[in-house]
């Protein structure tokens, strides 16, 4: 099959300017969050400390209010916390992946 794209060369120079670009994360402040059967309290580090009951598949959702513009991502960080079974996120003992942590706009 006859090559039809410089594929590894769009790449290369795509990975070279991915490189050099950095950027400059801005915690947001949570104002409103809910799930159904989990409470959750504010820290005063700006996080969410969650108890009660564990529903698997569970939705959560956090509102924030921002001035900021053009948001193209976010990051959404699982913490560990000594007063959590096996220090959390993830109750299982296992390390938190991640699978399934969605985001949107509403």
């Amino acid at each position: 099959m006859k090559e039809t794209t410089n594929l590894a060369e769009r790449m290369a120079a795509w990975e070279k300017k991915a490189a050099g670009e950095t950027t400059n994360w801005t915690v947001l402040d949570p104002k409103d969050w809910s799930n159904f059967a989990t409470k959750f309290e504010k820290l005063e580090d700006g996080s969410l400390l969650g108890g009660g009951d564990l529903q698997p598949g569970g939705v959560m959702r956090v509102s924030v209010e921002t001035t900021l513009t053009n948001i193209t991502g976010f990051r959404l960080e699982a913490l560990k916390n000594p007063n959590l079974m096996y220090e959390g996120p993830d109750c299982s003992g296992r390390e938190f992946s991640g699978e399934g942590v969605r985001g949107g706009g509403y």
